[in-house]
């Protein structure tokens, strides 16, 4: 059951940074006092624990090498997001 909540609460992350990621140029208008939307420091903390538990619970599922693709795709996803987001 446990596991199945954790899988729940990776999902709704995954919705919730793609919806807002979208939605933040309808709501805010960057500035250079604040170049991003407050919403993002909501966001950020849910998005370091969902990576901690990707991390973790891929790990559980496969002790070999799976552990770096799985563990590293929220990272990658994460720095590209970053990068998209400060370039525009």
């Amino acid at each position: 059951m446990f596991r199945k909540i954790c899988g729940l609460y990776l999902f709704a992350v995954v919705v919730l940074v793609a919806v807002h990621t979208v939605a933040e140029p309808l709501y805010h208008a960057s500035g250079p006092g604040q170049p991003y939307s407050p919403f993002w420091t909501i966001v950020n903390p849910l998005t370091a624990l969902a990576i901690v538990l990707g991390a973790v619970f891929s790990y559980t599922r496969e002790r070999r090498m799976w552990i770096l693709v799985d563990a590293g795709v929220p990272l990658l996803a994460g720095a590209a997001g970053i990068h998209m987001l400060r370039s525009s």
